[in-house]
């Protein structure tokens, strides 16, 4: 269905969007099943079968996606932050005096790692960030802290509304 305007909208879109833009919007139609939208209906046989929409879209990549993230960072499965990874395991050396912080700063450091991890919701921002890079190839997280109390956040912001500016070593300084 065509409407008054709509070549107009669509060039006004593209003159207004980067390429990147436009490739990540593509890759997320794709794994939620929205690239058919505007193609005619399966039912009309006037179009050429290329041409129209399927009667039946299964999210394949979406599903993966989902299997994945559980399987990563499901329940249960997110990885303990620790400043002494393995310190339950029996292959520590225990007359290695180069251990890094004493058992009592160490239990320190664990609780303030614990309590950051809780309040700035660092297990969720993991899974959403890890979501949006199976599906475009790249996620957006923006950390640091609100308002006068300086309360933790983690935010993931879709890809396609954030340009970067990279430098000569294709890190990102900048974004936008």
């Amino acid at each position: 269905m065509r409407f008054a305007g709509a070549e107009e909208a669509r060039k006004a879109i593209e003159a207004y969007t980067s390429p990147r833009t436009r490739y990540l919007d593509e890759l997320e139609r794709y794994v939620e099943g929205t690239q058919y939208i505007g193609l005619r209906s399966w039912d009309d046989g006037d179009t050429p079968l290329r041409e129209r929409a399927p009667c039946i879209v299964y999210l394949l990549a979406k599903a993966a996606i989902e299997s994945n993230e559980d399987l990563l960072l499901g329940d249960h499965r997110f990885p303990e932050l620790s400043t002494k990874p393995g310190e339950d395991d029996d292959i520590l050396d225990e007359d290695d005096d180069d251990d890094g912080l004493n058992e009592d700063d160490s239990a320190y450091v664990d609780r303030v790692i614990c309590e950051v991890e809780r309040v700035a919701k660092f297990a969720a921002a993991c899974r959403e960030a890890f979501t949006s890079a199976q599906a475009v190839g790249t996620s957006v997280v923006i950390c640091g802290a609100r308002g006068t109390l300086g309360r933790l956040f983690i935010d993931t912001v879709s890809p396609k509304w954030c340009e970067r500016e990279l430098d000569s070593d294709g890190r990102v300084t900048k974004l936008i």
